[in-house]
């Protein structure tokens, strides 16, 4: 007996990657601003830190970021260690990617903004990277 794909099987295949593809993107990450902070600039922290979220992905996720088959979770950053990338602190696994070439110092900003108001993931950030 042969094994015969109709198109239509192929179609429904590919229908069915699709959704479940698209259910995987990436998902709206949740800011905690302060109370305090205005609307006005929360609205300006916010595009920051949506401008931050799309640069961590491209010149931080890959180090810093634990995967899993379903899911990605982004570390939760102390204050200090926010700080000692914004000085750009010496660190031997940033010393070629993390100059002032390949991320600018406006760039570096929106990261640290984006790091440090987005909503705690629980996974605390020791050390340099997250094992995956």
């Amino acid at each position: 007996m042969k094994f015969m794909i109709k198109k239509e099987h192929i179609a429904m295949i590919v229908l069915l990657m699709i959704a479940v593809l698209s259910c995987m993107g990436p998902k709206k990450v949740a800011y905690d601003f302060p109370s305090t902070m205005n609307e006005s600039v929360q609205k300006e922290y916010l595009r920051q830190c949506e401008k931050g979220a799309v640069l961590y992905e491209i010149s931080c996720s890959g180090c810093h970021t634990k995967k899993s088959m379903l899911s990605k979770k982004i570390p939760d950053f102390t204050a200090d260690q926010i700080y000692g990338y914004e000085i750009r602190r010496s660190n031997k696994n940033h010393e070629n990617a993390l100059t002032a070439e390949t991320v600018t110092t406006e760039e570096l900003g929106y990261i640290l903004n984006f790091l440090m108001y987005k909503k705690r993931s629980g996974l605390l950030h020791k050390g340099t990277h997250v094992e995956n």
